[in-house]
């Protein structure tokens, strides 16, 4: 099967609208930006996504290797994933790993 092509941008969106349809007893969908690229995870904040992930924090540095975007390793700091959020026209909030809210994160980025 690695011979196969990945699904494309259009498909990942498709299949995170009809997650958001289907799957209403789930509280939240990610978009893995990692797998999907970080103007796609952005889109798809549109299409039915709640939460971006992929988001490792390595002393403040959110981090991940190895992104779709590039063969090298790929970082995203704190300040770009809360514009990344934020241009596409919603709120970021930090949040723990059971989905209680930590701390707004506009207030954060002091």
């Amino acid at each position: 099967m690695a011979h196969l092509p990945g699904p494309s941008g259009v498909d990942s969106l498709k299949t995170m609208a009809v997650s958001r349809l289907m799957l209403d007893n789930f509280d939240h969908i990610k978009a893995y930006w990692v797998m999907l690229g970080k103007r796609l995870a952005q889109v798809a904040l549109h299409y039915g996504a709640n939460d971006i992930d992929g988001t490792i924090t390595k002393g403040g540095e959110l981090s991940e290797s190895y992104s779709v975007e590039s063969n090298n390793e790929v970082r995203m700091s704190k300040a770009e994933l809360i514009a990344l959020i934020e241009d596409a026209g919603f709120q970021a909030v930090e949040r723990d790993t059971v989905y209680n809210r930590v701390q707004r994160s506009s207030i954060s980025l002091a």
